[in-house]
């Protein structure tokens, strides 16, 4: 029977090492191997490209610009101060934008009720821009200003914007002097205040 030839330790060293001598060559190497895997993968790994708010590279920075435009007001309240009232009773105030259609109809019309000598009404809303504005007192309430076959003017009790402008001693100088461009009224800014004076028959025209 044959045997297998007697290793001479003398020349090879590692035969007959203690167990704990291998468990620790086995070890290295694989701590090497795995150090060799590691270090690829760290280094030659393709880089993680992250999206959204993680981007790494690329980052845009938008630069929003706020421009403040004011935009002016086209339209606020306009202020009726309307005095020489005898109450009660009902008014209809007409409002005239366009001399087009002065004076026949109206850019607006309402009927406020009142119960003193004086009051004001406002519009609020009111584009701005040029009125004629009459104030009537309806005094036999059918919202409609009635007028003076005699004369051709108003009989119920009424006024109007830049009454001042016109020259209230005869007739004719009120038909002449009450046209869209004589008596119109400049509304441009909000919370204006226009003064009407309502007037009563026997009217200063009426005084010749």
């Amino acid at each position: 029977m044959s045997t297998l030839p007697r290793m001479d330790r003398e020349n090879k060293p590692w035969v007959g090492q203690p167990r704990t001598w291998w468990l620790a060559i086995i070890l290295l190497a694989g701590l090497v191997y795995f150090m060799g895997v590691a270090h690829e993968s760290i280094w030659f790994r393709e880089p993680i490209t992250f999206s959204g708010p993680f981007a790494q590279a690329g980052v845009t920075v938008t630069k929003y610009v706020y421009t403040s435009v004011v935009t002016a007001p086209t339209s606020g309240k306009l202020n009726l101060h309307i005095t020489g009232l005898r109450p009660p009773g009902n008014l209809l105030i007409a409002l005239f934008n366009d001399e087009a259609s002065y004076p026949v109809q109206p850019s607006s019309v309402v009927f406020p009720g009142f119960s003193d000598n004086e009051m004001i009404y406002t519009f609020d809303g009111l584009s701005f821009g040029d009125y004629v504005i009459y104030v009537f007192h309806d005094e036999n309430y059918n919202k409609a200003p009635d007028m003076d076959s005699r004369t051709g003017l108003f009989s119920e009790g009424y006024g109007w914007a830049n009454m001042d402008k016109v020259d209230l001693r005869s007739v004719e100088s009120v038909r002449e002097g009450t046209s869209f461009n004589d008596i119109k009224y400049a509304f441009v800014e909000d919370g204006q205040t226009v003064e009407i004076k309502i007037y009563y028959s026997p009217f200063p025209w009426q005084k010749e």
